[in-house]
């Protein structure tokens, strides 16, 4: 019942496969303690099928859509669900994911330099995101870092994907609730 996130390259190489487990409820990731929400359910393709002489060369989540377009502007985000959902809801971006904050890099990014980027950081990592693109420019990157959800009330760690998981859940217990009162 988990999700497979493949990281294919701009070559069509397959180059990771992340395996994640959600609450199909919430959206949010299962943790084997719930409670302290402590050991995600998160493994990769690699490890479950024991390949133990694979050589990891990871890169953006979707960076195989760049060959798909050089018109549209790439938005970058952290989580690759985050990029899916992004992609359906804002598909005049294409969505790319870092896998993890500290993958926003020039190791991750050298692929889409020569894009239009805009950096949609999580809750509380604008600044550090801010410091890279301000690097990243000064290597000839057209980037800009978005401070949407750094200027918000938002729990630290709040990304697009769960305000628009929120938003929806709202729209639709409001709609079932005219329903019945109607």
């Amino acid at each position: 019942g988990a999700t497979v996130f493949w990281q294919i390259d701009h070559h069509q190489n397959v180059r990771q496969g992340k395996i994640m487990l959600y609450n199909s409820l919430t959206g949010k990731r299962r943790y084997r303690n719930e409670i302290e929400k402590k050991n995600p359910y998160f493994t990769t393709v690699r490890a479950e099928l024991k390949l133990n002489d694979f050589n990891l060369e990871q890169c953006l989540f979707g960076l195989h859509l760049i060959n798909e377009t050089n018109s549209k502007t790439i938005a970058i985000v952290e989580a690759e669900k985050t990029a899916v959902l992004m992609s359906i809801f804002k598909p005049e971006y294409t969505w790319l994911a870092t896998g993890g904050k500290s993958n926003f890099d020039y190791k991750f990014l050298k692929y889409v330099r020569d894009y239009n980027i805009i950096a949609f950081p999580d809750k509380s990592e604008y600044h550090s995101w801010l410091e890279k693109a301000t690097h990243l420019k000064n290597l000839g990157f057209n980037i800009q870092v978005s401070n949407q959800l750094e200027n918000t009330t938002y729990a630290k760690g709040t990304d697009l994907a769960d305000i628009l998981i929120k938003e929806k859940s709202y729209t639709s217990a409001n709609n079932n609730y005219s329903k019945k009162v109607n």
